[in-house]
């Protein structure tokens, strides 16, 4: 089966709400309709076979196009909207993309590009609002014509310039049946969309598995607000929405909550990094009992779901990453590659039907990355009585006094400060090869000696080889074009 299948809904579940995106409603049966208009004039225009780029703002028109490409046959290049010009041109070059569907205004952002562009809209009266504004020959086929991937979905690493990944229908279909099953999302289930919709966990775990149920998908555009984010919960009821630990942390420090209705939501997805345990503790007490937190592992090489944990706060692995979905199998190995006993650190190794193809035009990585069956994270991490424990990344090590440093567990350990909105730790390298413990700190409004709190904290918690040598408050983080802090 195509992902575009999904679409082929029984004359019932075709008049049921498929997407919400501000005024505009749209049903399954004009979802499909818009889509089949998209694919029709890409290939009457254009043909098939082509690696197409989608850069759209978080939109109902990303979705009719998402599936417009793949219906006429050809591949999907998400391009985040936060890139800047030069970026997007890298992408378009490394991606062999001849083809550019996009919503955005910007009149500077593709001067360089020789490639087709053409702005697609979707009206409030559900009409197509098509317009090309350059037309060129097609001339980047793609580098692998005989792979039969369909997407090329950015990593959801901490670089800054993060590798392409191939998936195949078969991989994100089956990895969404796997989400689906491990939460028990139903039909009838509605979720709001805040991520970046071409990021890995958005596209599977949210656009494809609701679309496959026949739910409805609620689009939060702009920038993320609590208030508003409440407000769509009530107005159309929704009852599962994913985020990062910062949308979190911003919904825990938001009052706005007190002023809607939240009983119809269930869920709450954390994915990216780990959550402290005081913001899981916050969250039991300021969201409705009947709302579970939960927390997932999961990287786009991977489908991109790995495991899950319903949060049981009586369970005493109530802060863990989870247990593996069914089907997959989770090891943890040492650095001489053998599998190391319950309860020791090392890396994490996956084995998933819903693994990458490999990454675009880079074998050395793939590898590296895919060895047999085996899918190496790069990540660390531990298991207990079959719960995976995640506790870094292993490119993200630091030396002091001759020791490794784990910027996620400082980072950890200063997140527990309420007035800490999120931290980034790194390393200041010196000259004798190790590496000063720099901590960045967003605090949440005026606090009196932030610094001198987050120092006597850290003291209290810390190895004294841990401690970080400064700290700096700044008004904002570097991230990644999905949210995560920027490593390196």
């Amino acid at each position: 089966m195509k992902i575009q299948g999904i679409l082929d809904k029984s004359p019932i579940v075709l008049n049921n709400l498929a997407v919400v995106d501000g005024a505009k409603e749209i049903s399954y049966k004009e979802l499909r309709r818009l889509s089949n208009e998209v694919a029709q004039h890409v290939l009457e225009r254009w043909g098939a076979g082509n690696n197409i780029a989608l850069h759209f703002e978080r939109s109902a028109a990303y979705i009719v196009c998402y599936f417009g490409v793949l219906i006429s046959g050809n591949r999907i290049v998400p391009i985040d909207t936060s890139l800047m010009p030069g970026e997007i041109n890298q992408v378009i070059d490394f991606c062999d993309v001849s083809i550019i569907l996009t919503n955005c205004s910007s009149n500077n952002a593709y001067d360089h590009c020789d490639v087709v562009i053409v702005e697609i809209d979707v009206s409030i009266s559900l009409e197509l609002d098509i317009r090309i504004r350059n037309q060129v020959e097609i001339s980047k086929p793609s580098t692998f014509p005989e792979a039969d991937y369909c997407i090329l979905l950015p990593t959801s690493g901490t670089s800054k310039s993060p590798k392409r990944v191939m998936h195949s229908h078969a991989n994100i279909l089956q990895n969404a049946s796997m989400h689906i099953e491990s939460l028990g999302l139903r039909a009838d289930d509605r979720t709001v969309i805040a991520l970046p919709m071409g990021f890995g966990y958005c596209n599977t775990a949210q656009i494809v598995t609701s679309l496959m149920l026949g739910g409805t998908i609620v689009i939060q555009s702009g920038l993320f607000s609590p208030s508003r984010f409440f407000s769509l919960v009530e107005k159309y009821r929704a009852t599962t929405f994913t985020a990062v630990p910062s949308m979190l942390n911003s919904l825990l420090a938001s009052n706005a909550i007190a002023r809607y209705n939240m009983e119809s939501l269930r869920y709450i997805i954390i994915g990216g990094s780990r959550l402290p345990i005081e913001r899981i503790d916050t969250f039991q007490k300021r969201f409705p009992n009947h709302c579970r937190l939960v927390q997932t592992y999961g990287l786009t090489e991977a489908g991109p779901r790995i495991t899950t944990n319903i949060v049981d706060y009586q369970d005493k692995h109530c802060y863990s990453a989870g247990k593996p979905l069914t089907g997959i199998g989770v090891s943890i190995i040492g650095d001489a590659g053998n599998v190391i006993t319950e309860g020791d650190v090392g890396q994490i190794v996956v084995n998933t039907p819903t693994r990458m193809m490999g990454y675009y035009k880079n074998q050395d990585d793939t590898l590296d990355c895919l060895r047999g069956s085996e899918l190496y994270t790069g990540d660390l991490g531990y298991i207990e009585d079959n719960n995976l424990y995640v506790i870094g990344r292993q490119k993200n090590i630091l030396i002091h006094c001759g020791r490794k440093i784990l910027p996620e567990e400082i980072e950890m350990c200063i997140n527990e400060l309420d007035f800490v909105v999120e931290c980034r730790v790194y390393g200041e390298a010196q000259e004798d090869g190790e590496d000063h413990v720099i901590a960045q700190v967003v605090i949440r409004s005026e606090v009196n000696s932030p610094k001198e709190q987050v120092q006597a904290h850290c003291r209290n918690s810390l190895s004294p080889y841990k401690l970080p040598k400064r700290i700096e408050v700044v008004d904002r983080l570097p991230k990644t074009y999905n949210g995560k802090l920027l490593r390196w």
